[in-house]
């Protein structure tokens, strides 16, 4: 009879657990970790949370910071020392929200899940003298705010041990009410890389 009730209590158990087992990223109810960004006019690294309100969306939050490298050249004389011409000493920091649809959540007997993201934010460019010293540069940041969004398209992979992998692309904006470095927007092609514990 204890026998009995131990292995009914273990299959309740295992049953229970399976249940509650993270199938496909779009069952995801929190992921946050890191994330990297390469774009046509540089590249960073950031943050990002995001939360699942309702069923087919999850609400992400993040933050991250863009060096600014469109249009530089880096050449190297004949002692092999490099040399920056039309030098770009720009930095970007980014925050926002954005909204993920899962496309097929349910439809799909996998652990990843394709989906389309929408962000819109604020972003706080720093401009720092060109061909200084670093010392220079941090004595002479001038400060422009402006506007961010953009629209990708990627898919969520569950990593294994709690974690997830995420990859996007698409196309992102940055707005500007001032004109630096001879523009006011700096657009271009965006690739997301974002690894992170879910839940």
């Amino acid at each position: 009879m204890k026998r009995k009730i131990y292995i009914a209590g273990l299959i309740l158990t295992l049953t229970t657990f399976a249940q509650g087992q993270i199938h496909s990223m779009a069952d995801v109810n929190r992921y946050g970790g890191l994330e990297a960004r390469i774009s046509d006019i540089g590249g960073g690294f950031g943050a990002f949370y995001q939360f699942a309100p309702l069923t087919n969306l999850q609400l992400l939050i993040n933050l991250h910071w863009l060096s600014i490298t469109a249009g530089e050249v880096t050449l190297y004389d004949n002692y092999g020392y490099p040399h920056k011409v039309n030098e770009v000493s720009l930095d970007f920091l980014k925050s926002g929200l954005g909204l993920k649809y899962h496309l097929f959540r349910g439809e799909l007997a996998n652990a990843f899940s394709p989906f389309l993201m929408v962000q819109a934010g604020a972003v706080l460019a720093m401009d720092t003298p060109e061909y200084s010293s670093f010392k220079n540069k941090i004595k002479n940041i001038t400060s422009y705010g402006g506007y961010s969004g953009g629209i990708y398209g990627g898919i969520d992979f569950k990593a294994g041990g709690g974690y997830g992998f995420s990859v996007a692309a698409g196309y992102e904006i940055n707005a500007f009410y001032q004109t630096i470095d001879g523009r006011s927007m700096w657009d271009g092609l965006s690739l997301v890389l974002q690894y992170g514990r879910i839940r």
